[in-house]
């Protein structure tokens, strides 16, 4: 599939439409094991209600009403220091 796009001298291609005030994108750390997350909110999507928790230890991270859609991708492992209890 091919797709012509105008072109010439001062043409600037337009900003894709998801980013800006449609996506949002943060970056969060969780604040009891250092994991680092990358997270994304679509607002021309609806979620579902609920929590998003650090899989490596549990904490609630953010909780959600079902307006947007979120989601998080695990970025920085966290470090072993951060996990020990003590």
């Amino acid at each position: 599939m091919n797709i012509a796009l105008p072109c010439g001298p001062g043409y600037k291609i337009p900003p894709v439409l998801f980013w800006g005030e449609l996506m949002k994108k943060d970056d969060v750390t969780c604040p009891r094991c250092g994991a680092g997350f990358r997270r994304l909110e679509l607002a021309s999507g609806s979620g579902s209600k609920g929590e998003y928790r650090c899989p490596v230890c549990e904490t609630t991270l953010e909780q959600f009403d079902g307006d947007t859609l979120v989601a998080y991708r695990l970025t920085i492992q966290p470090s072993i220091r951060g996990l020990k209890t003590g």
